[in-house]
């Protein structure tokens, strides 16, 4: 299977004995509960192949068998899921990005599942976050400071950032304390995740990423410089 392993973000493929899934009937009377039908318990146990991290990441999933046959994920139907090992889907983030900013993104992750209301919290406070210290704009709302991004970011990059104003209740609570909890509909915590990873690579990464290279077109030149600059054995006394 292809696997992206949460910890060191390193793409790879999983093969034994990498790998190691399972399902566990659980012998209680389903018929009794809403659920009506067989339940079981579903494992994944995962170690990363990089020789350099080689963490464990580990999974359980309930889930009601819908037939009698050997239960696969397409047979079952999920119930909950949870992921213990990591705690949470944060990803790995350079130490270039704030501290803080990294740590509102990774308990909004953590918290994610269990309370999406809060997580949207922080995520809408790590965005307010990036705006300030990225672009250096601190106005007396998060809608504001988007308003005053216009002209600043790429048009695509700003529609998608203005968009959020219009996503329920995430939008009509930007005109106040960003740090306010308000309910919000089911997805809409993980998309705001999704978008801070995003701006997380458009706007710190690519800066690192175009700073090196830079660097490294100047280094090459001062090398060469300094090259043409030696004498050669000719002129040498």
């Amino acid at each position: 299977m292809n696997f992206i392993c949460p910890y060191c973000n390193q793409p790879t493929t999983i093969t034994r004995p990498n790998k190691d899934e399972g399902w566990h009937r659980l012998e209680i009377a389903a018929e009794q509960l809403i659920y009506k039908h067989r339940l079981g318990m579903r494992y994944l146990a995962i170690v990363c192949p990089n020789k350099e991290c080689k963490k464990l990441t580990f999974e359980l999933a309930l889930t009601a068998a819908t037939n009698d046959t050997f239960h696969s994920a397409e047979v079952d139907k999920l119930i909950q899921k949870w992921s213990l090992l990591p705690e949470s889907r944060a990803k790995p983030q350079p130490a270039y990005i704030p501290s803080q900013i990294v740590q509102d993104y990774t308990e909004a992750c953590r918290i994610s599942q269990l309370s999406p209301k809060a997580s949207a919290t922080l995520a809408r406070r790590c965005l307010q976050g990036m705006i300030r210290d990225f672009h250096g704009i601190k106005k007396g709302t998060l809608s504001q400071e988007i308003t005053a991004l216009d002209g600043i970011i790429p048009k695509s990059e700003w529609l998608a950032i203005d968009a959020l104003r219009s996503v329920g209740n995430i939008g009509a609570h930007m005109e106040k304390d960003v740090n306010l909890i308000v309910d919000i509909s089911e997805g809409e915590a993980d998309k705001l995740i999704v978008f801070i990873e995003y701006l997380f690579k458009q706007w710190y990464v690519k800066r690192q990423e175009d700073q090196d290279n830079l660097a490294a077109v100047q280094a090459m030149a001062g090398i060469k410089k300094a090259e043409r600059q030696r004498p050669t054995k000719s002129e040498a006394p």
